[in-house]
């Protein structure tokens, strides 16, 4: 695995709000190189519900940023708010 200078810049945790978070019930997810499987770390394995209580957690302006984004790299419009 890669050695940081500064190891406190690896995170295996969900960045949500303004904070580093992990899964309520400390379930993760392994994070592997494809290149030869090895495991890099592991993050937080939210459910979808969880992710999309995270997304209602975004004000109006956030949501447009993030939907306009995906619609600019999809060439789709996004969704009215």
């Amino acid at each position: 695995m890669l050695e940081l200078k500064d190891p406190s810049l690896f995170k295996q945790q969900v960045f949500l709000a303004g904070e580093w978070t992990d899964d309520d019930d400390g379930n993760t997810v392994a994070v592997t190189n494809p290149a030869n499987g090895d495991t890099l770390g592991s993050v937080p394995m939210w459910p979808g519900q969880r992710w999309a209580q995270a997304l209602d957690g975004f004000s109006a302006g956030q949501r447009d940023i993030v939907f306009a984004a995906g619609a600019a790299a999809s060439s789709t419009q996004p969704p009215e708010v």
